[in-house]
């Protein structure tokens, strides 16, 4: 590790021909007498001693020497954390992928990611990393380094037609890297964090180039917003080849794009595969950097490259690119897909590392592998063994795949980072810890020394499980520092250096590592469940994990979702939350959540609940925004038939500061006290209150779905419902374009769709645990 700063090395090398000389050195001394060969010796060292202070080099011998050496070297690392020039820095960032969607996690043997698994191999694999629940909020913590909460992103992913995103009064990584360390930044991929305004762009947020989609899901070769169009699915997948007429049968059925090159539509990559797409651009850009500065290579003046591949697969609607190529070993057709789709990322990630050795940068590149959150096992992944899915506070939800690959920097393989990882400190390891940037200050760490056991308890009820050292009273006030207004993210990069150099294995030295002993999970005082409701709650859902402990508060209880054996058999969430529950896992002990250990050791949850009151107070009210109508009519007329933006400003100032807050986010945060977290003092409303409310807003929803079909104004079923059969009425009329002959062609079972849908919504409220098997 170099910088500027004037230093004395002792350096001890080892090699063939310093073997040679000492063993010459000895035969001299036989022969002329002891006392002669031992100023020999001491000349031959000082001179190497000379020539290290020249040029500083440091290279490593098994002894103890150089291992004392080491530790006082990574400590003085530790506090420059620099490295001259800055590294490239490459985040591939996979969406939706679970915990047991890689290869080497993958226990069965039916995840084949080879590329992935290499790479990782080659790397640290970080065996703990959390994120957020869904895709919105764990973009923005991996951009800012703060926890979802403190961003007003706590509640909800962005839609379409949504006024909001990631607030700009936050500045984001790409700002940093540009303003301290002349980082060229690329975005390409899935972006998902507010399209509204131009000023919320990936181009205006300190992103130098950006392609991709804008908003939160795209079928993977025709490019159309998967969020809320309803047509037939082999057109949205694939189009058929014709794009002038598919596009207008997209338009005319109040669907749109969603591709853009910088702030421009794209419109000549209909039927591209996107993560094929995605994988192109990337190469292009990593060749394309790599070109326009070789000569600033050379002289060491470069600016070094900071690129985003966020790609839209696993995300559902998964498709593939060849189903000839799809895994018949495979039985379940769905987990099939989402495997085949998972093989062109693995592809794609190849790819990407090879691109960067082709151009011989590969030694000053650190790539991050990440998902956003875990998979949805309804779309074919797998969070196995873990409990839950996307969407929930369960590890299955939050806890994903992970690891770093940078082999100019890790010197062994097979490494694993068993400690607390959060998606906040991608952004301080960046930004601090590779890039050198000192206008921000990362999270403080936890000395690991506090955190071993001297005997103490936090209570004579828990002396067996607890290894806090400190007491019950203390405890707030020591390991878990009042957390602070600004950045979350710690910079683990001296913890992932000093990993990997089995040289620094010192008790001593290890006790100093930067490791982050909690997670904020989550945090929401809306209705957050998969209805998306967003109605106010009275209370607050979130998860906490300190140290081993993890407490979620008033979650729904989730299950553990196996793979179907059955070629179409198709997983259903099940969540009761007509009853929430507070648990408490022992994560040390039961990593797979099986046990709720809440009434056991009702101490332990009030200190993490006391500890949720201090994160709640740094929370901003929520960002979420109804639909606003203008949208879908700016879509049409203003952005050629793609998603974008459509409320324009003069002002540079953050455009959602003139929106007032939506009411629920507004009005009904409630107060920082610990009874948020308490569950509701009545017992809430009884499963057959629940199913039958759940069942009214299954109808709502896919009455809502039929209403989009032509025929549906005439069905009974939608006539005869009070708030459909005026929504059911403008959508015929928007609808009302001159549709081709192949259009209504393709839609003359639409009254046949309707009569069955129509009848299947009229279950009893016990049948919906079955699923819609209509």
């Amino acid at each position: 590790i170099f910088d500027d700063t004037p230093r004395v090395v002792v350096v001890v090398i080892s090699n063939k021909k310093m073997e040679a000389a000492y063993k010459e050195t000895f035969r001299q001394s036989s022969r002329e007498g002891r006392n002669k060969g031992w100023l020999g010796m001491l000349g031959l060292v000082f001179g190497f001693l000379g020539v290290c202070l020249v040029v500083r080099i440091r290279l490593f011998a098994p002894n103890s020497i150089v291992k004392q050496s080491s530790v006082l070297l990574e400590k003085e690392a530790m506090n420059n954390q620099r490295i001259v020039p800055p590294a490239n820095v490459v985040m591939i960032l996979v969406d939706d992928l679970g915990f047991n969607d890689v290869g080497y996690n993958d226990k069965i043997g039916d995840v084949l990611t080879p590329e992935i698994d290499k790479l990782a191999r080659d790397g640290i694999i970080l065996d703990k990393y959390y994120s957020a629940c869904t895709c919105t909020p764990a973009r923005g913590a991996l951009l800012t380094g703060m926890f979802p909460s403190k961003l007003g992103l706590q509640h909800g992913q962005i839609f379409p037609e949504e006024p909001w995103g990631l607030p700009l009064r936050f500045t984001i990584l790409p700002q940093i890297l540009k303003k301290e360390k002349n980082y060229h930044s690329v975005w390409i991929g899935k972006w998902h964090l507010g399209h509204y305004s131009p000023q919320s762009l990936p181009t205006a947020r300190g992103f130098d180039s950006f392609f991709g989609g804008l908003d939160g899901a795209q079928y993977y070769s025709t490019h159309v917003d998967a969020m809320r169009c309803m047509l037939p699915m082999s057109l949205l997948s694939h189009g058929s080849q014709d794009y002038a007429r598919d596009k207008k049968t997209i338009l005319d059925h109040g669907c749109f794009f969603d591709l853009r090159e910088n702030i421009s539509p794209v419109q000549d990559h209909f039927g591209t595969y996107s993560t094929k797409l995605f994988a192109n651009k990337a190469q292009e850009a990593i060749a394309q950097h790599f070109d326009s500065n070789k000569k600033k290579y050379e002289n060491h003046t470069n600016f070094p490259l900071f690129m985003v591949v966020s790609f839209n697969g696993v995300h559902a609607p998964v498709s593939v690119a060849d189903e000839t190529k799809l895994n018949t070993n495979v039985i379940n057709g769905n987990r099939r897909k989402f495997l085949g789709a998972l093989s062109e990322i693995d592809a794609a990630v190849g790819q990407i590392a090879q691109a960067s050795r082709d151009v011989g940068d590969a030694h000053n590149t650190v790539f991050f592998f990440l998902s956003d959150n875990g998979a949805n096992p309804e779309h074919g992944g797998s969070n196995q063994p873990l409990r839950g899915s996307k969407g929930f506070l369960f590890d299955g939800g939050v806890r994903v795949p992970a690891f770093i690959y940078a082999p100019g920097f890790f010197t062994t393989t097979n490494t694993h980072y068993a400690g607390l990882v959060h998606a906040v400190d991608i952004f301080s390891t960046i930004a601090l810890g590779i890039a050198g940037c000192t206008s921000i200050s990362a999270a403080p760490g936890v000395d690991s020394s506090l955190l071993l056991s001297s005997g103490k308890d936090l209570s004579t009820s828990i002396n067996k499980t607890l290894y806090f050292d400190t007491t019950a009273e203390d405890y707030l006030k020591t390991i878990a520092r009042t957390p602070g207004a600004d950045i979350d993210g710690i910079n683990l990069w001296p913890t992932f250096l000093s990993t990997t150099d089995k040289s620094f294995s010192s008790p001593a030295f290890e006790q100093n590592f930067h490791q982050r002993a909690e997670v904020l999970l989550g945090m929401d005082y809306l209705d957050a469940s998969l209805s998306y409701t967003s109605e106010p709650l009275g209370y607050d859902t979130a998860g906490l994990i300190v140290m081993h402990w993890k407490i979620l508060v008033n979650e729904g209880e989730l299950g553990w979702y196996s793979v179907p054996n059955l070629a179409d058999a198709v997983v259903r969430l099940e969540d009761h939350e007509h009853l929430p529950h507070t648990f408490l896992f022992n994560l040390d002990l039961d990593p797979n959540e099986t046990t709720n250990l809440a009434s056991d050791y009702p101490d332990i949850v009030n200190i993490l609940l006391q500890r949720l009151v201090q994160h709640r107070k740094l929370m901003r009210p929520c960002e979420w925004r109804p639909l606003d109508p203008n949208a879908s009519i700016a879509f049409r007329d203003l952005n050629q038939g793609f998603i974008g933006p459509w409320l324009f400003t003069t002002s540079s100032s953050d455009d959602t500061s003139t929106l007032p807050l939506s009411d629920n986010c507004a009005n009904h945060m409630g107060n920082h006290d610990i009874s948020r977290f308490r569950p509701p003092s009545s017992p809430g409303r009884s499963k057959e209150q629940h199913d039958a409310q759940r069942s009214d807003q299954q109808q709502n929803k896919h009455l809502a779905d039929i209403a989009q079909h032509p025929a549906a104004i005439a069905h009974p079923n939608v006539v005869n419902h009070p708030n459909l059969a005026k929504a059911a009425h403008h959508q015929q009329q928007q609808l009302s374009t001159q549709m081709g002959k192949e259009t209504e062609e393709s839609f003359n079972d639409t009254t046949a769709y309707i009569d069955l849908a129509a009848a299947a919504l009229t279950y009893s409220p016990g049948r919906e645990r079955n699923g819609y098997d209509w």
